[in-house]
């Protein structure tokens, strides 16, 4: 989304507004890639885009032209597009960063051979119950980490499955309740997210999928 990238470029060249203490600039570092990533190179239409404007108040209010929750849909401005398994090439990847409004699993999908030959090393994905996410990373070591609940506006949450942490303000304007489940699920992991989710007008987790081989060294 075009409205992000010069805000995405002051956070690389260090000289965002949003820094309270001076940053280095990591611009020979980092590069900004103006695609959609996906499963192809075909292109896409990009939309449902919610913009920061002009006086707005919240976290991203400094942002003017900025968008949080566009996605790649039926209709929109077209954009150019491409899979991880471009970008990264033969590299190795550290670790990967996905959150990218429900585009998850088109995204593994484009990162089939990074999956099959382990070079992400660690991913960090945004998680709302699709089974096919733990189908395409089968093999990976998987961490959960706590749960955004976002009750319905007019009905009290059932919490008692959990332990409430505290709330958390989404860029949205909403407040989700942060929680962890009491007990884990000796079965289908999809299927036990899938049948909390159902409660409440949304539920996520970041789940953390590691290479085996490293472990030891994350967890150390």
């Amino acid at each position: 989304f075009a409205g992000n990238w010069p805000h995405f470029a002051e956070v690389v060249k260090g000289t965002s507004p949003r820094f309270k203490h001076p940053v280095e600039d990591f611009s020979d570092r980092i590069e900004l890639v103006k695609k959609a990533v996906c499963d192809h190179s075909n292109g896409v239409r990009f939309g449902g885009v919610r913009t920061v404007q002009a006086g707005d108040s919240g976290i991203w209010s400094s942002l003017e032209g900025f968008s949080a929750v566009g996605r790649i849909t039926q209709e929109g401005a077209r954009v150019p597009s491409c899979t991880i398994d471009e970008v990264l090439g033969d590299r190795t990847a550290e670790f990967a960063k996905v959150d990218v409004q429900g585009g998850e699993v088109n995204l593994l999908r484009g990162a089939a051979t990074a999956i099959a030959e382990r070079r992400v090393k660690v991913w960090l994905i945004e998680y709302m119950g699709q089974p096919e996410i733990l189908d395409l990373l089968k093999g990976y070591v998987v961490f959960d980490n706590t749960y955004f609940i976002l009750p319905h506006k007019t009905i009290e949450p059932d919490l008692s499955d959990f332990d409430v942490v505290g709330d958390v303000l989404l860029s949205t304007g909403d407040v989700a309740i942060n929680a962890w489940p009491k007990q884990l699920p000796s079965g289908s992991y999809a299927s036990f997210f899938a049948r909390h989710r159902q409660r409440y007008r949304n539920m996520w987790t970041d789940l953390i999928f590691v290479d085996p081989d490293v472990v030891d060294e994350l967890i150390g």
